[in-house]
């Protein structure tokens, strides 16, 4: 790195100081866009290194005037061509926090230390930082330290910044601070959120929820289904077209985690709620913010859906035809993907809209309306526990639990013995298919906060007492 370029950067971060004019961040991971949002500055810089204009799941600059680091562009560079779209994304993705929150602190990746370290694990396990567990930041955590060892290794550095004990380090400490507990959430929250979280309400001061139906619909089936948050934001109107065909029945395929193909069904509840915000808001949303837009959808290289019919579709773009079901459209295509309205107008074929541009939300979209959702809770209630996605989640996973619990209770127990019998009366193992687990000891973390022994154990346990 060449005393120019660090005497620029410096000069760029202290005159943001966190807090810089533009009001954005200064490094962000490309998803399709307009032209405007995306503001990259090509310049030339060092020997034979070049920022190259920004692809599909690219780390680019948003901030115009801001000089690009040479150590970043090369790991960036590194990235590019040894991981696949998808993990690149998720690194880019992860650096780009990271950069981001050292330049609130006013500080660089070069002189971070073990404090900076612990604070930004800190901030991203908190509810709203896009984390849940110490596993999550595990995975996190290896995407700075790749980024140093790269840099350690091409002599970007001379030593690792934070500290090395035996095979541990300062990422690895494991997180204890006021992180709420796993929990499912009571009928009374859950409506209480609904009513004065997630939309306007008398008993609160203040600004209103922006899009209160497309905020209520996915929480409810979030709820309702038990879809990740992640899944939930990859979902598309030819999806919600499809399951309405097949009377509430939604197949998550390559949107599921791992691409572990499962099947939810939307309850009549949920499919009002999609229902009317679909008629609504994202009708205006579509038509209004992108849908009259044709040459800059067009230039953004999206994939363009040309037939859509009995769960199959058919579409294109620059690098080449797709065809198929539905539910495998691949992932780089589904979130590139435009339709034609009646009108002969293009719009996102995203079934979540959001921003001023109307683009998909994103998992941080989402955690950024629970927590505005969470501080309209704590206007009224300061003892308010925050509410996070991945609760909704968890709490079906207990009303599931508890479903099945009943209707064995419920019923008589057949005499058919076979493995499939008993799988469909196990409690876990019906949730672990309906969560898409590849284990039942993962759905067992999600049922530990909220397990009750059943009143037939007691009774048991009573025939054994001594008077």
């Amino acid at each position: 790195m060449g005393p120019e370029r660090d005497e620029s950067k410096r000069h760029s971060l202290g005159s943001a100081g966190g807090t810089h004019s533009s009001g954005s961040p200064t490094y962000a991971v490309f998803v399709p866009a307009p032209e405007s949002a995306q503001r990259l500055v090509l310049q030339a810089f060092g020997d034979n290194h070049r920022l190259l204009p920004a692809k599909q799941g690219d780390l680019f600059i948003t901030r115009d005037g801001f000089l690009p680091d040479t150590a970043i562009h090369r790991w960036v560079s590194w990235c590019g061509a040894t991981l696949s779209l998808e993990t690149r994304r998720q690194y880019f993705y992860e650096i780009s926090k990271f950069l981001n929150f050292l330049e609130e602190l006013n500080a660089t990746w070069e002189s971070a230390r073990d404090l900076h370290f612990v604070a930004y694990r800190d901030s991203r396990l908190l509810p709203g930082g896009g984390l849940t567990n110490s596993r999550s930041w595990a995975k996190s955590s290896s995407v700075i330290k790749n980024f140093y060892k790269y840099q350690l290794a091409v002599g970007t550095i001379t030593a690792l910044p934070y500290t090395v004990v035996g095979s541990h380090t300062a990422l690895d400490i494991r997180h204890r601070s006021q992180v709420l507990p796993r929990r499912a959430l009571s009928m009374d929250e859950w409506k209480a959120f609904v009513r004065h979280g997630l939309q306007e309400s008398p008993e609160v001061q203040g600004p209103v929820p922006r899009w209160p139906k497309r905020d209520i619909a996915a929480a409810i089936l979030m709820l309702t289904t038990g879809m990740r948050i992640g899944e939930l934001s990859k979902l598309t109107v030819m999806d919600l077209r499809d399951a309405e065909e097949s009377d509430g029945v939604l197949e998550l395929g390559t949107i599921s985690k791992n691409q572990r193909h499962r099947i939810v069904r939307l309850t009549p509840q949920a499919r009002r709620a999609l229902h009317v915000y679909t008629r609504t808001e994202r009708h205006w949303q579509a038509t209004t913010l992108r849908g009259a837009d044709h040459e800059r959808l067009l230039e953004d290289d999206h994939f363009l859906v040309t037939k859509h019919q009995g769960g199959r579709i058919t579409g294109g773009s620059s690098s080449g035809k797709w065809s198929g079901r539905a539910s495998d459209l691949p992932r780089r295509l589904r979130e590139r993907a435009v339709l034609i309205d009646e009108d002969g107008r293009f719009e996102p074929a995203a079934l979540f809209l959001g921003g001023s541009d109307g683009s998909a939300m994103s998992p941080d979209g989402w955690h950024k309306v629970f927590r505005r959702a969470n501080q309209r809770m704590q206007a009224i209630d300061p003892q308010w526990r925050a509410i996070r996605p991945h609760d909704l989640r968890r709490t079906f996973a207990s009303i599931t639990v508890d479903a099945v619990i009943r209707t064995n209770r419920a019923s008589e127990l057949s005499d058919d013995l076979s493995f499939g019998a008993i799988i469909a009366r196990d409690p876990v193992s019906v949730a672990q298919r309906a969560l898409g687990h590849a284990s039942p000891a993962t759905t067992a973390i999600y049922l530990d906060s909220t397990y009750r022994l059943p009143p037939e154990l007691s009774s048991a346990l009573d025939d054994w007492s001594l008077d």
